[in-house]
């Protein structure tokens, strides 16, 4: 959570809130930490393992929405419909029959940010590559890497995104590829 509060004071929401989605939410934590720096925000969450998603359900009460603890109800998200999305994808899972996961979570999600939407996600460094690179293809105006603070298990870096739906403005794979090549 230490990462969140650092991270945020690169971000400014608006004043009147925005969506922040996390497909990955386990028990809500970052999400919740994540609107205690947007203040009005609206919290919209995914967990795919049931235990933590009823955790995650029962932290937001009326307050957020937990659409299901199926990531394949990103389906059921209005395209666009958010500001802000916090992605810390599982490293594998049932769902992704043992395979990483990152970059199909980052496609899913990027169809879900509205123009000039954010996209923190949090990724192990060595999946910091060409598949990565595919995935924010043609939706980015804006891509950072960046060495967070504090213990890093698996050496992650913060990708940090600005969605655009407009092919003029996006990025190509071998420009995000440049940018997502920083080792400690």
């Amino acid at each position: 959570l230490e990462v969140i509060d650092w991270i945020s004071q690169a971000f400014e929401f608006p004043e009147i809130g925005t969506n922040i989605f996390d497909p990955c939410a386990g028990d809500g934590a970052a999400i919740d930490r994540w609107c205690m720096h947007a203040p009005g925000s609206v919290p919209y969450t995914i967990e795919m393992q049931e235990g933590r998603a009823a955790k995650c359900a029962e932290r937001f009460g009326e307050i957020g929405t937990h659409i299901n603890s199926d990531f394949l109800a990103c389906s059921s998200v209005s395209v666009r419909s958010m500001g802000f999305a916090w992605v810390n994808p599982p490293y594998d899972s049932e769902f992704g029959g043992g395979m990483m996961e990152d970059a199909s979570f980052i496609r899913r999600v990027l169809r879900l940010l509205d123009e000039d939407g954010i996209l923190c996600a949090y990724i192990p460094q060595n999946r910091l590559g060409w598949n990565l690179a595919g995935a924010l293809d043609g939706y980015c105006s804006y891509v950072k890497t960046v060495k967070p603070i504090g213990e890093r298990k698996y050496k992650e870096m913060l990708v940090i995104c600005r969605v655009t739906h407009k092919d003029e403005n996006a990025l190509e794979r071998n420009a995000i590829l440049s940018r997502l090549m920083i080792h400690d």
